[in-house]
Order: C-alpha cells, then structure tokens, then sequence
C-alpha cells in the first residue's frame, strides 16, 4: 500500500509506519478491492489522528487501532457479494489451481458477518491472542472462541455442500 502523508505530526505518521501495512491488509481481504482497501485505511487514520483521547492509548495502541479499523469496517462493509454461494460452488467443482481455489475460500469468507470475518483474519492470519481480540471486538474470550469455532463450520459446511 501506498502510505499518503496524512498529517504532518510525528506521532500518526510512526502509527502509519508501524501499523498501516496491517490495517490495509485486513481492509483488503475483507473488501477484496483495492481502491475500496486504500480508502478505508485512510480514513481509519484520519479518524484515529483526529481522536482527542489519541495520547491515551499508547499503551494499547495496537488494540485501538484494530478496534478504530473493525468499527470502520463495520460502518463501511457493503452487502452485496461478487458471487453468490451456488456460483462459488459451482466453480469449486471445476478443476481449478491452488490460487483459484484460495480466492473462491476467499469470496465464500465475505459472505460472512464483518465481525466474523474480523476474527478469523485476526487469529488465523495475524495471530492475535483471543484476549487481544476481545479487547479489540468488545466480545467475552469464551464467546469469540465459540464464534470461530462455528464460523469455521459454517465455512466447511459451505465449501463441501
């Protein structure tokens, strides 16, 4: 990603340097568009530089940059899907590469509630502790581990009906 200067202070261009590749990647797998991707983490920094409490946070910085990131993503996430199930299934059928098969897992994912796809991009690509998470997401560890558990079937359930 191209990291635009925001704002000429120290402080959010170290946050951009530290966490923008991070808060793009996750921007990108669920709204699987670029364009889309480098907007929303624009304005998730802009959002996180204009923050009055921003001095406050150093401490757990990361964990409010993701919860800024998972709340915007929240408000932005559209709901209409490239492909529908059936014609996700119906290419999985095919014989399709390792990449093809990959992107259409992919597409299957933004079917999914944001807050789903969240988490599994958090623990499972970027190896967040649960505590972290539910930090981030404001949900109890028990429950995010009860709610990966059964987002994963439903993903199963999808890809081999």
């Amino acid at each position: 990603m191209k990291k635009d200067k925001i704002t000429k202070t120290p402080w959010i261009q170290t946050v951009i340097n530290r966490y923008g590749e991070t808060v793009y990647n996750l921007c990108h797998r669920i709204l699987l568009n670029e364009g889309e991707a480098q907007i929303l983490t624009r304005d998730i920094f802009k959002t996180i530089e204009k923050s009055p409490t921003q001095n406050r946070y150093h401490q757990f910085e990361k964990q409010w940059i993701l919860k800024v990131a998972f709340q915007k993503l929240k408000q932005s996430h559209q709901q209409h899907i490239d492909l529908s199930l059936k014609e996700v299934r119906e290419l999985n059928e095919t014989h399709l590469s390792k990449e093809e098969r990959l992107e259409n897992i992919l597409k299957y994912m933004r079917n999914l509630p944001i807050e789903s796809q969240f988490i599994l991009l958090l623990k499972d690509q970027l190896n967040e502790s649960y505590d972290e998470i539910s930090t981030i997401t404001g949900i109890p560890i028990e429950s995010l581990k009860v709610k990966r558990q059964q987002v994963l079937q439903t993903l199963e359930e999808w890809i081999w009906q």
